[in-house]
């Protein structure tokens, strides 16, 4: 656990038989960072279905709308096939020999992490014995999001949004506190 250099994670919608990336988030001990990406989907092109699927993630999952505020053509975002480039910068920027690796807890990562050539560790291996996303958020509370994502639903609601951020800010803090933990002992 000690080569990681950043906890990395994504969120948007899986449909087409791929994943398009809507936020990438990263997290370490140098940046905390969340970047909205453009899918560029035209809504009128998705067959029904497609369009509910996405309707059902916004609504129940992740609270991401399909597209950027602004026209898709004109949205001044990268393009969510170029979320592997992004992680790549990203990794360039913050690894070193003494912590080369990403960390994550997300099946869509590690195909393209793998294409970037970026060294990981996957947290859902049940060798490094990290509890799930949903155990971690009882621990640091589930009750924000960054702004890409829509309104929150009204109290009393029990659906909490995935956020990216939120995600690798927990996973990060769970580690720092599992590592000061373990020097304790």
């Amino acid at each position: 656990m000690n080569e990681i250099c950043a906890i990395v994670d994504i969120q948007g919608f899986n449909f087409k038989d791929r994943f398009v990336a809507r936020e990438l988030a990263i997290c370490s001990d140098v940046i905390t960072q969340c970047q909205e990406l453009n899918p560029k989907i035209y809504w009128r092109s998705l067959t029904p279905e497609e369009q509910e699927l996405i309707k059902h993630t916004t609504k129940f999952v992740n609270g991401l709308y399909y597209a950027p505020f602004n026209p898709v053509e004109h949205a001044f975002l990268p393009h969510s096939d170029d979320v592997g480039v992004l992680l790549k910068s990203y990794y360039d920027l913050i690894a070193n020999p003494e912590k080369p690796k990403f960390a994550f807890k997300n099946q869509f990562l590690k195909p393209i992490l793998e294409k970037e050539n970026i060294p990981y560790i996957d947290l859902d291996d049940l060798q490094y014995n990290i509890p799930s996303i949903n155990t971690i958020e009882n621990i640091f509370g589930n009750n924000y999001a960054c702004g890409y994502h829509k309104k929150p639903p009204r109290d009393g609601s029990n659906i909490a949004y995935r956020c990216a951020y939120r995600k690798t800010n927990h996973l990060w803090r769970y580690l720092k506190n599992k590592e000061n933990t373990e020097q304790r002992l």
